[in-house]
């Protein structure tokens, strides 16, 4: 009877350790990543690590703390006839029928429309901006943004924290060049200009 408890014992505990490692490892995922698989399906989109279908694409999700999120994509390589912007936003999560996409449009642009974004996009350089943000982790308030820029061969991400405030504290301003501000100030720029082009009324940006 001992000898039955105690391998009993040991297996309880070796099964303890053994989901207590695979918690611990699972924490190295991306459990906290903004874009969650969810999300994408209520805004009926896709991950870009899925592939863009031959499309080029650049898609911005802003993630507001106080007001429902909304999507931008624009298509860099569509012909004056085709539609080159689409926005996306989702309903308030007070609605009885829960969170759901309430407003999608699409918008061609005029040649002076996509020479503004091609120039600001350039100017922002964002493939090369570094991936990680300047600003702490810790920010709970406000927005986060999703910046994407995708092909079919390789997809840069870059996730962003009240990027349309400028550094404030000087432990912040210590670890940005200011280079790197206005590029950054030229990537809030192009998604502004891309939202406008959208046609796609919001009720508050930040």
């Amino acid at each position: 009877m001992k000898l039955k408890t105690l391998s009993r014992f040991a297996l309880f505990a070796w099964v303890f350790i053994l989901s207590l490692g695979l918690s611990c490892a699972n924490q190295d995922t991306p459990s906290n990543d903004p874009l969650t698989i969810d999300l994408l399906a209520k805004f009926k989109e896709n991950s870009l690590a899925n592939g863009t279908g031959g499309k080029s694409q650049v898609r911005i999700t802003l993630l507001r703390s106080f007001h429902p999120p909304l999507m931008i994509k624009w298509y860099p390589e569509a012909d004056a006839d085709e539609v080159a912007v689409q926005a996306k936003t989702l309903t308030k999560n007070l609605e009885p029928e829960g969170v759901r996409l309430s407003k999608d449009v699409t918008a061609r642009l005029s040649v002076g429309q996509r020479e503004n974004l091609k120039q600001y996009f350039g100017l922002a350089d964002p493939v090369n901006l570094p991936k990680e943000d300047w600003r702490s982790s810790d920010v709970l308030d406000g927005s986060t943004w999703v910046i994407e820029i995708a092909s079919d061969e390789e997809v840069t991400r870059l996730v962003r924290r009240n990027p349309m405030s400028l550094p404030s504290e000087s432990s912040d301003r210590n670890k940005v060049t200011h280079d790197r501000i206005w590029r950054e100030q030229f990537l809030v720029t192009f998604a502004l200009n891309l939202l406008m082009a959208s046609g796609l009324e919001v009720d508050e940006l930040y």
